[in-house]
């Protein structure tokens, strides 16, 4: 019930992180006046070895962390530090053309190219492997694409107002990633209404997604695969099914313990996001949206 009641307490608050410390470092120090931030020593020693240099800080506090929002080379960024001065999360503003051209490619051949960009960002995470954010937005819908350096597009948030926040990982998901991985580059973690845990990473250089249940038991996990490596009569099922007129995005494998299926992503006439399940086991095929 702790577990339950915890993991709803985060996605209800739209906080994706998970919070380990019970002791004072997730504590504000008391009489902090809202107006008027002055972090500790220990937080201004980092962030002055962080970033030398800047002068015009405007601090404030975010649940447990202090904030610096500050310009550098006239583009915006934005550091999270712990009490005790841990830095946690940085986010920088960038153009375009600075992502490198994994992530462009993977960007041009998405629907989301045809959108408008609205901000390109840097995500960086103690204990995590960089993020980069493409924010897009088409009549009144948005979508923020997040990837990783070599291209492989992580996840989707859906909606224009999201804050990105830093992740304290859980011992029970550390235990789960080190059993089911060997040296991953843990890309992002998060949780969803369907109380699952999504544990995303590259294990040499090939994209998987761990999904644990909320009491951190193993449920499922999705491999990017390439479409030479599905089986012939995965793919004939597909294609004979409605759904294969569309273009396929991403091809990727679902193990979990009752055997294998294969999830074809895809947009459809009004480009909605689709996944459509296909199984050896199964004549027919399970259609999501997302």
């Amino acid at each position: 019930m702790k577990k339950r009641t915890f993991f709803m307490a985060i996605f209800m608050a739209g906080i994706l992180f998970f919070s380990c410390d019970k002791g004072v470092d997730n504590e504000m120090p008391p009489g902090e006046n809202p107006s008027v931030i002055t972090p500790t020593n220990e937080v201004l020693r980092n962030f002055e070895i962080i970033f030398p240099d800047i002068e015009d800080v405007l601090w404030s506090i975010n649940t447990t962390y202090y904030v610096a929002d500050f310009v550098k080379n006239k583009k915006s960024i934005s550091a999270w530090f712990k009490i005790r001065g841990d830095w946690v999360l940085t986010k920088s503003d960038l153009n375009k053309e600075e992502l490198n051209q994994f992530i462009r490619n993977t960007f041009s051949n998405s629907k989301y190219s045809r959108w408008q960009v609205n901000k390109v960002s840097l995500l960086e995470r103690e204990g995590f492997s960089d993020l980069f954010i493409i924010n897009t937005n088409k009549n009144n819908r948005y979508a923020s694409i997040y990837y990783a350096t070599n291209g492989t597009q992580v996840r989707i948030n859906n909606g224009a107002n999201y804050t990105d926040t830093p992740i304290e990982v859980p011992s029970d998901v550390m235990r789960a990633i080190n059993h089911y991985f060997q040296d991953p580059d843990i890309l992002d973690l998060w949780g969803d209404i369907t109380q699952t845990i999504k544990v995303a990473v590259l294990e040499n250089d090939q994209f998987k997604l761990l999904i644990l249940d909320e009491e951190f038991d193993f449920l499922y996990m999705i491999t990017s695969i390439e479409a030479e490596d599905v089986p012939e009569v995965i793919m004939k099922k597909f294609k004979a099914s409605r759904y294969g007129k569309y273009v396929v995005n991403d091809i990727r494998e679902m193990k979990n313990d009752i055997g294998v299926s294969y999830l074809f992503y895809f947009d459809d006439e009004e480009e909605n996001n689709n996944v459509a399940t296909v199984s050896e086991s199964t004549d027919y095929i399970v259609l999501l949206k997302y």
